[in-house]
């Protein structure tokens, strides 16, 4: 995924008189493989590529203004040629410089009504939940994608500010023409955004889509977004694709309580996502460090007396468990 950058050069040059845009490299490798479940940071934020087979790294995009950085990455997985999923990750950071403007541009990104993608309530949107508390926002998205205009006859006009998919990236077209790979008529995406600065002056994005064929969902009918099956609209005439899409929602909600964790958000700013029965048996990955403190922590209550050896053993299996 990408943010266009056009306003926020509106908004900075009130504070600025000229901008120096530099580029630095990101630890990720283009062109590398990494297995799924791996995680990378971007930008000081944590991401975890979904599980399951190797994904290839294909862009890499960033810029960087007077300290304000944006770095993003796009991974896709095929196989016997075809496209099977497309994972789109990335982070603004401001490191807490020029926060009004800041606050302002990624607003208008993310709720701007424009041709561009965002935390809206579009009609082509099959679900969207959302939180917003002035600058800051979590939003949850599922929508389904026409696959190939996404890819190659975008919505959205140069100049707008939004969200732009991660299907509309020229090193993506590059691939799926060099490669001739071949496009599912429908993909499936979840979509994850978060901003709040009590948790950090980043902004992170997160997308992925998967070709329903490949996860156990039936034929696609339709590539059209307007005529497909899994159109909210449409679909209560499709019980295959109905009940696929319900699975597809369950497992985007697991994903999303992951990235929440990921971007260290606080409790009170967390999605209420428990209508999706199962997006509580999450396993959400802990740091090693803090059960590692916690087993310490434990340890000197033993030496201390305050705990006997049978409450401290009940207490560290009830820990790694």
């Amino acid at each position: 995924m990408n943010l266009n950058l056009s306003n926020i050069l509106k908004f900075l040059v009130i504070y600025l008189f000229f901008t120096n845009v530099l580029y630095a490299k990101s630890t990720l490798k283009w062109n590398k493989t990494y297995s799924g479940g791996s995680e990378f940071n971007i930008n000081r934020v944590d991401f975890t590529l979904p599980s399951g087979g190797e994904w290839l790294l294909i862009s890499i995009h960033e810029w960087n203004i007077k300290g304000i950085s944006w770095r993003g990455a796009t991974f896709v997985k095929e196989k016997n040629n075809t496209l099977v999923e497309v994972f789109g990750a990335g982070a603004v950071n401001s490191h807490g410089q020029f926060i009004s403007a800041v606050d302002s541009w990624l607003y208008e990104n993310v709720f701007g009504r424009s041709n561009y993608d965002g935390c809206l309530d579009k009609k082509e949107y099959f679900l969207v939940i959302k939180k917003r508390k002035s600058a800051s926002f979590n939003c949850f998205i599922v929508r389904h994608d026409d696959v190939y205009k996404s890819i190659f006859y975008p919505d959205g006009k140069s100049g707008v500010q939004g969200i732009i998919k991660t299907f509309n990236d020229s090193w993506f077209r590059k691939w799926v023409g060099d490669k001739d790979i071949q496009l599912p008529k429908i993909m499936l995406t979840s979509d994850h955004y978060f901003y709040n600065k009590s948790s950090g002056y980043h902004a992170a994005i997160e997308s992925h889509s998967i070709n329903p064929e490949i996860d156990n969902g039936p034929e696609t009918l339709f590539s059209d977004e307007e005529t497909s099956e899994y159109h909210k609209f449409n679909i209560e005439k499709y019980p295959a694709a109905k009940k696929h899409m319900k699975s597809f929602i369950k497992k985007a909600a697991i994903k999303h309580k992951q990235f929440e964790y990921n971007v260290k958000a606080k409790e009170n700013f967390k999605l209420d996502l428990s209508e999706f029965d199962n997006y509580k048996k999450a396993e959400i990955k802990e740091e090693p460090s803090k059960i590692i403190n916690q087993l310490r922590d434990l340890k000197k209550l033993l030496d201390e007396g305050i705990l006997t050896e049978d409450e401290f053993k009940k207490a560290k299996k009830k820990l790694l468990n």
